[in-house]
């Protein structure tokens, strides 16, 4: 994320709401897409995207509405959520673990990809 120049000229880092402000924005992306569905429910990319984890909920429900979706596809969009949650719950009890329990502070994102990648 690049911040706004101070008067000196130098980059500094966005507030904690401007940054805030931008990351709230991410969960609209699956919502514009889905509105973009609503022309071409079948086509390939947006049936792939109703199966994928992170868009599934707003792009298959469109599909579900507009078009047809076979049951394989629901089953096969359930299926995976299911595993983005068990990996994503073993990621952060790994995270928790190494961070909360061995060292007793917050950690940052350097020292949590170091955990991940030895754990």
């Amino acid at each position: 994320m690049c911040g706004a120049t101070s008067r000196r000229g130098r980059w500094t880092r966005p507030s904690g709401g401007q940054a805030a402000s931008r990351a709230s924005r991410a969960p609209l992306v699956p919502v514009v897409i889905a509105l973009m569905a609503v022309g071409r429910p079948d086509a390939f990319p947006i049936r792939l995207l109703s199966v994928l984890p992170p868009t599934a909920s707003p792009i298959m429900l469109t599909r579900l509405v507009v078009g047809q979706v076979t049951w394989w596809e629901q089953v096969l969009a359930i299926a995976l959520l299911a595993a983005a949650v068990w990996i994503m719950r073993l990621v952060a009890g790994r995270i928790y673990r190494t961070s909360l329990l061995l060292y007793g502070k917050e950690p940052s994102w350097s020292e949590v990809w170091r955990w991940l990648r030895t754990q």
